[in-house]
């Protein structure tokens, strides 16, 4: 078979990957990254975007709204307390992060939303933690993507220290060792994708071995804000 003939039978979608480095973080584990932006969009969700010294991105998404009314004050807590660790991991206090703020707005395809961005975060140095999440493909039942997703409950320091080594002022941290080689052993399905077949098959495959890498698939190709 010619390569011509090969390159024919590839999607569009895997035609335009061709050559092109992912522009996520692929692989699990901990990451030295800087703080690229913290913001409410909507009044319905906060989200914290990360990049590594390669360029590579990873993001967090927290919502701030709960279908059942007497899960909402759980849901707003778990968010403030994921932020308050990114701050004190940033080497700020959350009030002085939350007291200062701007407002703005993002486009996506649906349309125009409103944002208020916390600016003290930006350009702080930190590290993060990201294990591996499959998820089936929207459209194809058979296909599975692999990409990182970021450990809330997991931000170190710059001197790799987690929020009781911070407070208890230790002069470097001992835990991040341990959880950079726990989060390289993690892979889960996430929660839409647990009854895809697929996805089921893939997780028992990657188990079977030691997953420390995830470049087998795309983290380009899934971007919740898109839809």
């Amino acid at each position: 078979m010619s390569l011509m003939s090969l390159y024919q039978e590839m999607s569009d979608e895997d035609k335009a990957s061709l050559g092109k480095g992912s522009s996520k973080i692929n692989v699990s584990g901990c990451h030295l990254v800087t703080v690229g932006s913290l913001m409410v969009i909507d009044d319905s969700r906060v989200k914290a975007e990360f990049k590594n010294a390669s360029g590579q991105t990873a993001e967090w998404v927290g919502f701030l709204t709960s279908k059942d009314p007497s899960k909402q004050e759980a849901v707003t807590s778990r968010v403030m307390g994921v932020i308050k660790q990114l701050c004190i991991a940033a080497g700020l206090s959350m009030e002085k992060v939350l007291a200062k703020s701007t407002i703005g707005s993002v486009t996506y395809k649906s349309g125009s939303v409103p944002t208020e961005e916390y600016p003290l975060l930006k350009g702080k140095k930190l590290y993060i933690t990201t294990t591996t999440e499959l998820e089936a493909d929207q459209k194809d039942a058979n296909k599975v993507w692999l990409h990182q997703v970021i450990d809330p409950y997991k931000f170190f320091d710059t001197k790799k220290r987690n929020g009781l080594e911070i407070s208890s002022e230790a002069d470097e941290g001992t835990t991040m060792e341990a959880a950079d080689a726990e989060a390289k052993t993690k892979v889960e399905i996430s929660w839409q994708s647990r009854s895809n077949a697929a996805c089921v098959a893939k997780l028992a495959q990657m188990q079977s071995g030691v997953v420390t890498d995830t470049a087998a698939g795309s983290t380009d190709e899934i971007a919740d804000d898109d839809i």
